[in-house]
Formats: C-alpha cells, structure tokens, sequence
C-alpha cells in the first residue's frame, strides 16, 4: 500500500447565519502516505478520491475537516486554496459555509471531459516534483516513464523479478516488474531503474556507483542465492532495496553486470560531458556550497561536466562545470 484517507461522519451542532442547525458531516479524520511515496502528488489524489466517492465532485467545501493540524491546513491551502480563516469550527470539525447551502448534486462529466481534466501541467521552474501518473494518467497519455531516458541511454539488460523495498524498519513488497540497466551514451554512466508491472511506476532510480556502503550486492540474510540487497543514494535519500530473480543463474547474470557497470562509472571524464538544466541553479566559485556566487543558470541551460563529487556531510552530488567556471548541485 501506498496510503490511505480516514473518513467518518461526526454528529454535532453548528451555527450558520442566524441559526443553529444539528448537522451530521461527513468528515476526513487523516490522510497518510508512505515516506517513500510523499511529495508525488499522492495526497491530492487520495483527497480528490474521497470526494468523488461521496459524490461532491472536485468541491472540498462540501467536507467537513477533524481536527486539522497546520501541515493539512497548509496541504488545503496549496491544493485547494483553502483559507483556515474562511471555515467554522462546529464542535471539532472545520467546515466551510458551502457545505450549509443546499445545491443540486453534481453531474459526472462526459468521459470525453474527465480525460482532458486528468491532464497534469507543471512549470519547470517550479521546486515541487512533479506529479507522478497515477494508472489512469497513464493510460490516457499512452506514454511509457521509460522513453525520457531511452533517448540518450542504451537499454542492455532486463528481467522480470519481485522488487522489495526497506521502509519503517521492515521489507515492504512492491511487487512484480521488470528491472532495467541503461548506459549513458555520453558518460558511460548504468542506470538501474525497476518498473512496476500493472502501474508503470518507476519505484528505483539511480546511478550504479563504485563507493563504499553502495551498490554493493548482499546475499539475503536467510541465504537465497535468487535475491541480491543494496543501498542506493536517490538525490539525498538513502534507499535499500531488494531483488528476487526467477533463477540462481538471473541472479548471478546481474551481479555480473551490476558489478562491471559499477568499476565503469565515473568521477571525472577526459572530455567534458555536456547536459541540460532541468530547473535553474546557481554557480559558485568553489565545491563548498557557501563559496563565492558566480551566476544563476536557466531552465534549458546547456552546461558541460568536467567531474563530480558527492559531498556526504551536505548530501549534496557537485559537478564542476565550464561555462562559467565553478561548481553547481
């Protein structure tokens, strides 16, 4: 599971212009997501989710809210643009005058136009992650996660196996997908990602690097020889994973190659290696991130790689670049 939303109804009075009327609201007690699925947009559809179900539509006002903490009073603001100041406390319940007006139920709109309301924008330069398509999403745009990388990266390995992932102190089972190595044409850098079989959700994506404490394949703890461990650094997350191949010789046939793609990465490169900026960043002058400014890079900004560094005491991976001469994250 990747969460869940907690509803009820709570009986209770509340007072509306000039009079008190007993009210019986349905009530979003909590929404949860797990750590390792937060900030892909997974609480607005779980919202969005219970709304539909009770047949109020994309109206959050017609809700009432339990005990709403700063953060869900924040996660209302940002999706909903809803304003704590605007609701009514009724016993321990936020409610919004919207839900006291009495208004035909709303209609499902034609198949035509949910498809074209599913559609997600995003603005580059926005810090937020984007959301992450959901199965639905998916099936209407028709576009496999994979293709962005299989532009610029060789696909030379893949097998259907059972992904296991580390979270809250426990092996959580993510299912069966197909795990994927990519090798940067440019760099010569493998990527490893695995891919869910029914949703296509990419649940592993990084870089195969030869350093201590990653990527570095473990048996399992009860001695299956079909079932390889590792930690892996995405961005600032450490993660753990955990691959189940069908046989012992899949098994042996990728650390054979995971192990050859890692002494193949690199932390400098003979000839610069050039990439686009996804989001604007600023140069400094040295690898420390409070050395001197520089300049700030654009959106679509072509820079040239010259090496890279992770820095474990920022959690932060340096590339020293060209043009301008410095150091970006």
């Amino acid at each position: 599971d990747t969460g869940y939303a907690q509803t009820a109804v709570k009986g209770g009075y509340g007072a509306y212009q000039t009079s008190l009327q007993q009210i019986n609201p349905k009530c979003l007690l909590d929404i949860f997501v797990v750590d390792s699925f937060c900030r892909r947009g997974l609480g607005r559809v779980l919202v969005d989710a219970v709304l539909e179900a009770e047949g109020f539509g994309s109206r959050p006002t017609k809700v009432a809210y339990y005990i709403p903490s700063p953060q869900f009073c924040a996660f209302l603001k940002k999706h909903y643009d809803l304003d704590l100041c605007r609701g009514k406390m009724a016993s321990k319940c936020l409610l919004f005058d919207d839900y006291f007006r009495k208004e035909e139920p709303v209609r499902e709109a034609p198949a035509e136009q949910t498809a074209k309301a599913t559609k997600v924008c995003c603005d580059p330069n926005d810090d937020e992650p984007v959301l992450e398509e959901v199965p639905e999403m998916a099936e209407l745009k028709g576009v496999d996660p994979l293709d962005a990388y299989k532009a610029k990266e060789e696909l030379f390995f893949t097998r259907r196996t059972k992904m296991f992932v580390w979270n809250e102190d426990e092996w959580q089972d993510a299912g069966a997908g197909e795990v994927h190595l990519l090798n940067h044409t440019a760099s010569g850098r493998v990527r490893l990602i695995w891919q869910q079989e029914t949703s296509l959700r990419v649940l592993a994506n990084h870089f195969l690097v030869n350093r201590a404490g990653f990527c570095e394949l473990e048996k399992h703890s009860k001695g299956n020889d079909k079932t390889w461990m590792w930690t892996a650094q995405e961005r600032v997350l450490q993660r753990r994973f955990a691959l189940k191949f069908k046989s012992n010789e899949e098994a042996t046939h990728f650390k054979e190659l995971f192990d050859e793609a890692k002494y193949r990465s690199w932390s400098a490169v003979s000839e610069p290696a050039e990439y686009v900026l996804l989001r604007k960043v600023g140069v400094t002058a040295e690898k420390r991130l409070n050395s001197t400014h520089v300049r700030i890079l654009p959106v679509g900004a072509s820079v040239q790689l010259l090496e890279m560094e992770y820095i474990a005491q920022e959690q932060r991976m340096r590339a020293r670049i060209v043009t301008p001469p410095g150091w970006i994250t």
